[in-house]
């Protein structure tokens, strides 16, 4: 339901965050969940404007409350050499987390959130992401975080 495997990006090469931020969101575009990847990357980038989604740990966490989303997804990328993110922690990031989500789903995605934030914590959860080799294989593992 917020997860599909058109959605799980691996080996990302970006090494530009806004560049990176803007390639995710047309993903979204491409892939129904926004009717404008340029106004939910708008709304994202004023987030990470204001504070950076980089939560440390190697992991970032960008999302958009936004009217352009249709529906709750969550997007999965991973960047095995890291984009510097200006992370809390001050290293690159290596999984992102995106999360799109449309007016009036905010309890959906901060039950999501707690569940992912909960996960990343775990130094093995997020290695097993890192080595994960299929997407099939990272959307099985966040399922059961997620329990959809």
């Amino acid at each position: 339901m917020y997860l599909d495997e058109k959605l799980i990006l691996l080996n990302i090469e970006s090494k530009d965050k806004k560049i990176l931020l803007q390639e995710l969101s047309e993903k979204f575009h491409e892939y129904g969940t926004v009717a404008s990847a340029s106004v939910f990357f708008d709304s994202i980038w004023e987030r990470e404007e204001s504070f950076s989604t980089g939560i440390g740990r190697n992991v970032a966490i960008p999302h958009s409350k936004s009217p352009t989303v249709k529906e709750v997804k969550l997007l999965i990328a991973i960047i095995p050499e890291g984009v510097e993110y200006d992370a809390l922690d001050g290293e690159p990031v290596k999984i992102i987390f995106m999360f799109a989500v449309p007016l009036g789903e905010e309890k959906v995605y901060m039950s999501l959130l707690a569940k992912i934030s909960t996960f990343v914590r775990v130094e093995s959860n997020r290695d097993q992401l890192l080595g994960s080799q299929t997407k099939n294989a990272i959307i099985e593992l966040i399922r059961d975080v997620i329990n959809e």
